[in-house]
């Protein structure tokens, strides 16, 4: 579920980031025909079962947009597309994500909402350019220990999941600016969340939280906009 909030600070982004309109193929078929010539490749809402493994051929791809398909899994080939800095999965059905993922290193922008994740590859924290990671509405329990090796983050979202605890490394995310973890069963955050003294927005509705967190918070954040309902 996306807030309202995250629409009014999209102007701040531009809609997308990294996504580039120009030179879009929306042809899986001419893709994989001409792979070298692919740089931006956007098959949103195609109604995709499965990507095909020939698509690692792509090596020269920086953008794929795959959201709103009925992807259950990613082919391990997608680790090949070394130069990719967007990738978009939003809206299929994936349980998992290979555990290769970590050798996207130019990846900047991790769209996973709205899949069926139960945990994270671990690799996941090689991806030391990432600035935008999203994986609201999941079934994750937790998230890795050394969250914070992403230290470029400046987008983190995980609401609608069932996150009990935070690890310690989230204040390591100094550069974090935008903290949305609606609706997860989280009590209390840990110390290190002083450390994030970038945060501009922090999202958190949770009707269990107590009131004495809350001012933990709001103490704590001095220069943060934070908001403990839905908008």
């Amino acid at each position: 579920m996306k807030l309202l909030l995250k629409l009014v600070v999209a102007v701040f982004i531009s809609f997308n980031s990294y996504a580039q309109k120009e030179n879009v193929c929306n042809s899986l078929s001419y893709a994989l025909e001409h792979p070298l010539e692919i740089i931006n490749l956007d098959l949103v809402g195609q109604e995709l079962d499965s990507l095909p493994v020939k698509i690692g051929e792509m090596v020269n791809l920086k953008y794929l947009l795959l959201e709103d398909n009925n992807l259950k899994s990613i082919p391990e080939s997608i680790c090949k597309l070394t130069k990719l800095i967007d990738l978009g999965l939003d809206g299929n059905q994936l349980t998992e994500i290979p555990e290769c993922i970590g050798s996207l290193i130019n990846l900047k922008y991790l769209g996973l909402d709205e899949n069926k994740l139960t945990n994270l590859p671990l690799s996941i924290l090689k991806l030391s350019n990432l600035e935008e990671l999203y994986l609201n509405d999941n079934q994750l329990t937790k998230l890795p220990d050394s969250l914070g090796k992403l230290s470029n983050l400046t987008y983190l979202e995980f609401s609608e999941n069932k996150i009990t605890n935070l690890p310690n490394s989230l204040g390591n995310l100094i550069n974090l600016e935008f903290l949305f973890v609606s609706n997860n069963p989280i009590l209390t955050f840990p110390q290190t969340i002083v450390n994030l003294t970038n945060l501009r927005y922090f999202i958190f509705e949770n009707p269990t939280i107590s009131e004495t967190e809350k001012q933990h918070l709001i103490k704590n954040l001095p220069n943060c906009v934070i908001d403990f309902n839905e908008l």
